[in-house]
């Protein structure tokens, strides 16, 4: 959720298993080009369980890799960005990125699924919600 001209947004998990806090606590401490920016992010328990987060992050807009025949808010046809191309001479810190992400959670479940990719207002992909469990 963001408001239309905010830097920020908000995300927020209802899912006591979701994984990404432990995302989000590895993109702060290992900031990168490919990583969202977060801002904050608040974990809530209940009766000592875990069972959300609220955090703020900085505004992405949707990648054309689920649908890419969609056109921005400002009604700007996007250039497709495919898959492959995440990992090519195009953008060569994706591919370091992931293996650095890969030995930070070798036994995380991952959701490599192309709408866990946003871009930044200058099109530079970002890994935004990779694990869906982090364990």
């Amino acid at each position: 959720m963001a408001r239309p001209d905010d830097p920020w947004a908000v995300k927020v998990g209802f899912d006591g298993e979701d994984g990404w806090p432990a995302w989000a606590a590895w993109c702060s401490a290992h900031p990168g080009l490919h990583v969202p920016v977060v801002h904050s992010c608040q974990l809530f328990a209940h009766a000592g369980h875990y069972e959300g987060f609220v955090a703020i992050v900085e505004r992405l807009w949707p990648t054309d890799l689920a649908r890419p025949w969609l056109a921005d808010g400002h009604g700007l046809k996007r250039e497709p960005l495919r898959l492959a191309d995440l990992v090519s001479a195009n953008h060569p810190g994706v591919a370091a990125m992931l293996r650095a992400a890969a030995e930070a959670f070798p036994t995380g479940r991952w959701d490599m699924a192309p709408s866990n990719w946003m871009r930044r207002a200058d099109g530079v992909p970002v890994l935004m919600d990779p694990l869906t469990r982090a364990d």
